[in-house]
């Protein structure tokens, strides 16, 4: 995550410059990011593996200067360690919580912290969740993961989920409910 923004004219360049062949990908990226106070929408980013994807949508949020939460799922691996790593890497983010008001056992938890913790009408800040696929196989992810895609509904605040998988949206389909974000194929 930078501290500052790269003006808007160079950011484009300078993403190219560092990932070369992936100048259609990376303007699909800021487009669908857009400005700091656009609306953040959901993003589903999918593709082969090992091809970059992820590092590329946390290159472009940090590059914009943009707010964000990363974590993996390969590392999180249930409901609780998924909030609690949005949580703390959103920490620095939040307005006015001490470590006891973090505490994030359910998805209404998150919802209550971010509209706490975010002042209305914030510049939009996002999460970023790696291997999202695996939502699939937990207990309650047909609640979950309609949650994540209406974030912004939710908190009240312009808060965007960006889900980044191998296997397109049909994976999903499992998750009755679930809107179909925004796709970006890297």
């Amino acid at each position: 995550m930078a501290a500052g923004a790269a003006p808007a004219a160079d950011v484009k360049e300078l993403l190219c410059a560092r990932w070369p062949e992936r100048r259609e990908q990376i303007s699909q990226l800021l487009g669908l990011i857009g400005e700091p106070h656009d609306h953040a929408m959901p993003m589903f980013v999918h593709g082969p593996p090992v091809t970059g994807k992820t590092s590329i949508v946390r290159d472009v949020l940090g590059t914009l200067g943009r707010p964000f939460a990363y974590t993996s799922l390969v590392d999180s691996h249930s409901p609780r360690l998924l909030l609690d790593a949005l949580v703390e890497e959103l920490a620095p983010h939040l307005r006015g919580m001490d470590e006891k008001d973090l505490r994030c056992d359910r998805m209404a938890d998150l919802v209550s912290i971010l509209r706490r913790g975010l002042p209305p009408g914030n510049p939009a800040v996002f999460v970023v969740i790696d291997e999202a696929t695996r939502l699939v196989d937990w207990k309650g992810a047909d609640a979950l993961l309609p949650a994540l895609m209406k974030l912004s509904e939710l908190t009240e605040r312009n808060v965007g989920c960006v889900l980044v998988a191998t296997p397109g949206w049909d994976a999903f389909r499992s998750a009755a409910g679930a809107r179909a974000p925004a796709p970006a194929f890297l």
